[in-house]
């Protein structure tokens, strides 16, 4: 294969665990090269990883991981639902459960799976379990608050260990999310634009470029100097520009301070408001499953990633046989050769 191109058959085969299971992805990846034995990709090195992930068989292998998940979910569901006591028991029956729903799937290694459930446990699910066995599902708010230089206690906002304000506010403030999310964009953008502005003139000839700091002060002093001043119309433009640009700033500033007190607010009112159904269908499926939805989805992605850097390392392994890099060699010493002659060095 260094000799003569082509990808040997016998390394292809030894992702036969792959072709077992999508036989017709490996007819849409490789073709018979003109050496008997031996293989040629026939998609381009960038449509390698989209062929895979998009084809029929990985779609079906992929349904039958999360089928596998959904269904594991759905038969520990009560047992979370339920839990009240014992910590220890619960991930003890609930991972075994895990290990063996994933034992026999394909192309994807149920102790990786295991671990992963395992990770939430640690980072998590136990912390929030023994809260539960020690004053139930209760999602109590509790203050923040730091001393300052001075020793007193200043208030620095609230939280609750057991559900987090991020999944009340995508379950029943959905909206004023949205809309908040929606303000910081446009905020984001302004200030991206005015410090374009400040770039933009802030060379040896820009209107910033005298400027100490730039601040509504300067600028609204400067603005009154040139005002003064003949043929600085196109100055006072730019100065007046971005003091618009501070104004609106400022105004969404306002916008985004009052939308999150309000929010805050209702916060506040609708946690004693939640039932415990509520509580605890929240933090299993928002807070404990969902992390572990994410990172065995990833895990399924990952499956497609990985053999598609495994075809590509295939394939740039004997992509220049020798006959090729000597070639090129050959034709980039004669290069070397000719320009070190122009310049008068020559050797025997």
């Amino acid at each position: 294969a260094h000799m003569n191109g082509g990808i040997p058959q016998a390394d292809i085969d030894k992702l036969q665990d792959y072709w077992q299971l999508m036989p017709a992805v490996k007819k849409l990846l490789f073709s018979e090269h003109a050496n008997a034995g031996y293989y040629q990709l026939q998609q381009d090195e960038t449509n390698i990883a989209t062929t895979i992930s998009n084809s029929k068989e990985f779609l079906a292998i992929k349904q039958q991981l999360i089928s596998a998940l959904t269904n594991w979910k759905q038969a520990n569901f009560d047992k979370l639902y339920n839990f009240t006591e014992h910590p220890k028991l619960l991930i003890n029956d609930i991972s075994e459960d895990l290990l063996n729903t994933f034992k026999n799937q394909p192309l994807i290694y149920e102790y990786a799976v295991y671990q992963y459930l395992m990770d939430l446990w640690l980072a998590t699910m136990q912390d929030d379990c023994y809260l539960i066995a020690a004053d139930g599902w209760q999602a109590n708010i509790e203050k923040i608050e730091e001393e300052n230089k001075k020793g007193e206690k200043v208030y620095k906002g609230w939280v609750c260990e057991l559900l987090p304000q991020s999944i009340v506010t995508k379950h029943y403030f959905c909206q004023r999310m949205l809309d908040l999310e929606s303000l910081n964009c446009k905020l984001d953008k302004l200030i991206a634009t005015k410090q374009e502005l400040e770039e933009e003139h802030n060379n040896d000839d820009g209107i910033f470029a005298d400027f100490d700091k730039i601040n509504k002060t300067t600028v609204n002093k400067e603005l009154k100097r040139l005002s003064k001043l003949a043929d600085y119309q196109q100055e006072i433009t730019i100065l007046q520009q971005w003091l618009d640009f501070t104004i609106k700033e400022a105004e969404l500033k306002k916008q985004i301070k009052q939308q999150n007190a309000e929010l805050d607010t209702s916060l506040k009112r609708k946690y004693p408001q939640l039932t415990v159904d509520e509580i605890k269908r929240l933090v299993i499926n928002d807070k404990w499953l969902a992390d572990l939805d994410a990172n065995i989805e990833t895990a399924i992605n990952r499956i497609a990633e990985d053999l598609a850097t495994r075809v590509n390392e295939l394939h740039n392994r004997y992509a220049e046989p020798l006959p090729q890099l000597e070639a090129q060699v050959s034709k980039l010493s004669q290069q070397v050769t000719a320009h070190l002659q122009q310049m008068g060095v020559v050797w025997n």
